[in-house]
């Protein structure tokens, strides 16, 4: 199977390289999370680059709250709309 749903706004992430910068933490922290995001825009190369041409543009790498009730169901992280979400918790190494 062909596996291209990352063509598509709101779906599967697509591989590539992209140009980046790093953002202050967002209005909603429920949403973004308590600490910096890292979006990636304006696609270099491979299917990020395809995907652009589709109309799709950048992924956002950032935080969010989990939720305690798993009858939700993006249960237990909201729903990313493409983006990448970490968990809010910094270790320090």
């Amino acid at each position: 199977m062909n596996h291209t749903n990352w063509m598509l706004q709101n779906t599967d992430i697509s591989t590539g390289v992209a140009k980046t910068k790093v953002y202050d933490k967002g209005s909603s922290l429920s949403s973004f999370g308590p600490h910096k995001r890292i979006r990636l825009y304006e696609a270099v190369s491979g299917n990020f680059l395809t995907a652009e041409k589709k109309r799709r543009r950048e992924i956002m790498i950032h935080g969010g709250d989990s939720s305690t009730n798993s009858s939700l169901s993006w249960y237990p992280l909201r729903p990313t709309h493409c983006c990448i979400r970490l968990c809010n918790m910094i270790r320090e190494i």
